[in-house]
């Protein structure tokens, strides 16, 4: 983790926490700055089967939280999930954040107004239908402006275990739409749509047809110098310098076109095996 990020006084305590590393007691905040909810796309859930459950996290004006990914001055929302026997969490899927660019050239990657995750449940094939399943999601973050103040909420949903395939939920069918739209897809196996070069710790990162490239790095790759400038550049090529013996590159990149539309790509690529 970057050397700036602020430094957490206790779990339980509710603090404010400035960019610089200084902490302060500050008393309840009368606006609700971050709001849990939670949401079924499906009415029910089959057994053997596997619905997804978005957790949506609604920030106050102004405000936001973290992308669980390299940030330089805050941590991402953490997820825990709990559920009967039977049910199966998957990874949470999270969408594209936003580059966040303080004074110092200090780069965090967040989430504004409203955030949806995605989060895959699996039901066990014996699960006798008629039951209801109580799905349990715990999140803590930090919620940052001029400071930084940690928060948590459980949020619980209760899903019907039934015979029949379930039910679209259409009133959050958009709302899903639009956050899949948002999420890092796997490099295509059989196309060089990115492709990298590696000469010790210089990177140079290609896309195809890219009129414009940004580089997200997630928890597992070595950290990039200059990241708030390297990371966003114009044209189908990007040069990165990595620190580290044996750097990996981890993380999204999106590729912009000429209209400005994009495509968003999960990568990783291992100095020590290059191709």
């Amino acid at each position: 983790m970057h050397p700036n990020l602020p430094t957490l006084l206790g779990a339980a305590a509710l603090v404010a926490i400035n960019t610089a590393g200084l902490a302060a007691p500050q008393t309840e905040p009368e606006e609700e700055l971050v709001r849990a909810s939670v949401h079924a796309e499906h009415h029910g859930i089959q057994p053997g089967q596997t619905v997804w459950i978005g957790l949506q996290l609604d920030m106050a004006d102004e405000w936001y939280t973290y992308w669980p990914g390299q940030n330089d001055t805050g941590f991402g929302t953490k997820i825990t999930s709990s559920g009967p026997t039977g049910v199966t969490f998957g990874d949470p899927k999270w969408p594209l954040p936003q580059r966040h660019i303080s004074s110092g050239f200090i780069l965090d990657h967040v989430y504004r107004g409203s955030v949806l995750v995605l989060v895959p449940v699996t039901l066990a094939e014996d699960a006798p239908p008629g039951e209801h399943l109580d799905l349990d999601f715990h999140l803590d973050w930090l919620v940052c402006r001029e400071v930084c103040i940690p928060g948590e909420d459980t949020v619980v949903i209760s899903l019907p275990v039934i015979n029949a395939e379930p039910e679209l939920n259409s009133s959050v069918a958009d709302r899903f739409a639009a956050t899949r739209a948002r999420i890092p897809e796997p490099l295509p196996e059989n196309e060089r749509v990115v492709t990298v070069e590696w000469n010790n710790n210089n990177v140079v990162l290609r896309a195809r047809g890219a009129h414009r490239m940004t580089f997200y790095p997630d928890s597992k790759s070595s950290h990039v110098e200059n990241l708030h400038k390297q990371g966003d550049v114009d044209g189908d090529m990007m040069r990165l310098t990595v620190h580290g013996e044996n750097p990996t590159l981890s993380g999204v990149v999106e590729i912009f076109s000429r209209d400005n539309r994009s495509r968003i790509y999960r990568i990783s690529f291992d100095s020590r095996n290059p191709t």
